[in-house]
């Protein structure tokens, strides 16, 4: 099977350094399949056998070989397709909307102080397991995207809608052999 795995926190402000050539020969040296990742955030596509191996072989190569605790969250590939084709905007710029993915289990966001706090046009819906933020003003100036950790009792990562395009469509052609 094909899953895109997600790292929180990886080569942000100098923390975390994980290079991401190790990452993918590491984690080929423990067992997945055709390792792939894209841009130094902590993008990862790959073959395995099941959602929870992938997410703890990953886990184990980041504290093992980079001494690097991250939250690791691990989709299938048709997950994350779902996902960005349920994504609830029109935006003039597909780097206006973030998907924000729960790091753990059973997470339900309850969106009614969120969208208090948006500003100029902004909007927040929670479906099917997934935050989506539209920032028109753009996600730097967004102050609801700043506070957003804060505001959110479960840790979450975020991917921006052409980020999260980009890997549902690797995952895709690697699922049909083409990657």
């Amino acid at each position: 099977m094909v899953f895109v795995t997600l790292l929180r926190g990886i080569n942000v402000g100098g923390h975390n350094i994980v290079p991401m050539d190790r990452l993918r020969a590491a984690l080929t040296r423990r067992g997945l399949g055709t390792v792939k990742t894209y841009i130094q955030s902590g993008n990862i596509v790959s073959q395995g056998p099941d959602a929870a191996t992938v997410r703890a072989v990953v886990t184990q190569a980041l504290a093992e070989e980079f001494q690097v605790r991250s939250d690791v969250v691990t989709l299938t590939a048709d997950a994350l397709s779902a996902a960005v084709g349920a994504q609830p905007f029109a935006p003039d710029d597909p780097k206006q909307v973030h998907l924000y993915f729960p790091c753990q289990p059973g997470v339900f966001v309850n969106t009614g102080h969120l969208k208090s706090e948006c500003t100029a046009g902004e909007d927040v819906v929670w479906q099917a397991g997934i935050l989506y933020l539209h920032t028109p003003g753009g996600f730097g100036r967004s102050p609801l995207a700043a506070k957003l950790p804060r505001l959110v009792s479960a840790p979450l990562t975020a991917r921006n809608l052409n980020t999260a395009t980009k890997l549902a469509d690797m995952a895709g052609a690697l699922a049909l052999g083409d990657l």
